[in-house]
C-alpha cells in the first residue's frame, strides 16, 4: 500500500509541475520558474490530493500580467477543506465572505 501511495504522490507532483512549469509553456512569459524539487513553494493542499485549478497565473482576467496577483493560482476546494501554507510566513488577513467571486472573497493574505 505504501508503494501505491508514494507513486500517487509522485505522479501528482510530476503532473502538476509538468503542467505548470515545463519549458515556461504555461504561466507568465519571460519568467524563469524553478524546478519543483528546488522551489521554495509547495502546493497548498494535502499530499496526494488532486484539486482543480480554476485560474492560473498570468492567465485571463484577475491574474493577468497587469495585476499584482499575476503569480496567483485559484484552486477549487470545498468549504471546510484543510489548506496549507505554500511557504513559511504569517497570516495577516483573512476574508470569509462566501462564493460570489467578488473581491475580497475567501481571501487569505500571508506575509512571507
Amino acid at each position: 500500500m505504501i508503494k501505491g501511495i508514494k507513486i500517487l504522490v509522485l505522479s501528482s507532483i510530476l503532473a502538476f509541475s509538468l503542467f505548470v512549469f515545463a519549458d515556461n509553456k504555461v504561466g507568465c512569459p519571460n519568467v524563469e520558474y524553478p524546478d519543483w524539487e528546488s522551489s521554495e513553494y509547495v502546493l497548498p493542499f494535502a499530499v496526494g490530493k488532486t484539486v482543480k485549478v480554476q485560474l492560473g497565473n498570468c492567465s485571463s482576467s484577475y491574474h493577468s500580467e497587469q495585476y499584482p496577483d499575476k503569480f496567483a493560482y485559484d484552486f477549487v476546494m470545498d468549504i471546510g477543506t484543510e489548506i496549507y501554507a505554500s511557504r513559511a510566513g504569517k497570516v495577516v488577513f483573512v476574508e470569509e465572505s462566501g462564493r460570489d467571486y467578488r473581491h475580497p472573497n475567501n481571501l487569505v493574505v500571508v506575509d512571507h
